[in-house]
């Protein structure tokens, strides 16, 4: 077992009040992961974060993205990842006592504190919503433009008599094809054909535990 991601405590507080680092996480208080976009939704519950935050850190890419915020001193809550719902994906997250652990510095936090008693029931009242429009990973994998259609690796090669490889170790696929070679590595929208990097217009994912990729590149490789 190790950690995926840390916060940073601040020597002191910032101009906001924040003594936590607020572009990494603190005090994370909810998980949902994600296994169709390799993603993992972190909610806080800080008392750090002047807002508290939900994130989303994507396992192989290690890269953190802070997706919303909640009201000052509210927790973020209620985190789903609803991976396909007739074709799109849905991230759920409520978020609930706003204005309770606010450390907000004055005179902004007086402000605040009176703007979150007018909409949120005098603290009583929280919200409970989600982030929509978002393409499903098996909606992406039908779209059949030029550029961007992908296909499965492994029957896309095999059929045109390459021979394909996992490496577990670095989550890759190595196509191979006479004396040509293409790896691509999922999570990432880059490819070595024949040592050389070439860009994809979006990065290869795991669909039903199967590994997908932009067709332009898959075939103009195959047709070799």
């Amino acid at each position: 077992m190790k950690g995926l991601v840390a916060g940073e405590d601040l020597a002191k507080p910032d101009a906001l009040g924040n003594t936590a680092n607020p572009d990494k996480v603190a005090n994370t208080d909810n998980l949902s992961y994600s296994e169709a976009l390799r993603t993992l939704f972190i909610g806080e519950d800080s008392g750090m974060h002047v807002n508290n935050f939900v994130w989303a850190y994507n396992i192989d890419t290690k890269r953190l993205s802070r997706i919303l915020s909640t009201p000052s001193g509210a927790e973020a809550t209620g985190s789903q990842a609803v991976d396909n719902l007739n074709g799109f994906s849905y991230i759920m997250s409520n978020f609930q006592h706003p204005g309770d652990e606010m450390i907000l510095t004055e005179p902004l936090k007086t402000e605040v504190e009176s703007l979150i008693k007018q909409n949120f029931d005098n603290k009583k009242a929280g919200s409970v919503g989600y982030l929509s429009g978002l393409p499903s990973v098996s909606q992406m994998v039908e779209w059949k433009d030029t550029d961007n259609a992908s296909d499965l690796l492994r029957d896309a090669a095999e059929k045109k008599g390459a021979k394909v490889t996992w490496n577990e170790a670095d989550r890759s696929v190595t196509i191979t094809k006479g004396s040509n070679t293409l790896i691509v590595k999922i999570g990432e929208s880059t490819a070595i054909l024949n040592g050389q990097t070439v860009k994809s217009p979006r990065a290869a994912v795991i669909e039903n535990e199967r590994a997908v990729f932009p067709s332009g590149i898959l075939n103009s490789f195959l047709n070799k």
